[in-house]
């Protein structure tokens, strides 16, 4: 069996990936990324748009969206200028 060697730069690497997928941002981090009021995003997170964690028992106070997800939420509502007959 080969050795497999990690380098502290390895180790490194892979935290800053793992923290930056897991990052978790308020309501209004997320209504201001997408330029509507944090109500919108609630209203997303009910019909299963974005995907919604709670770091609290209070219903509306913790609430929070992995990043990676509110980016990928953006990219796929992305519209394509050329279908817009600019």
């Amino acid at each position: 069996m080969k050795d497999i060697k990690i380098t502290q730069t390895d180790v490194s690497r892979s935290k800053e990936r793992f923290f930056k997928e897991c990052t978790l941002v308020p309501v209004e981090v997320a209504a201001e990324v997408l330029a509507v009021h944090p109500s919108t995003i609630y209203r997303y997170i009910q019909e299963g748009r974005i995907s919604s964690y709670n770091g609290s028992r209070r219903r509306s106070k913790g609430v929070r969206i992995l990043a990676n997800e509110l980016k990928e939420y953006v990219r796929s509502i992305k519209i394509d200028r050329s279908e817009m007959n600019i």
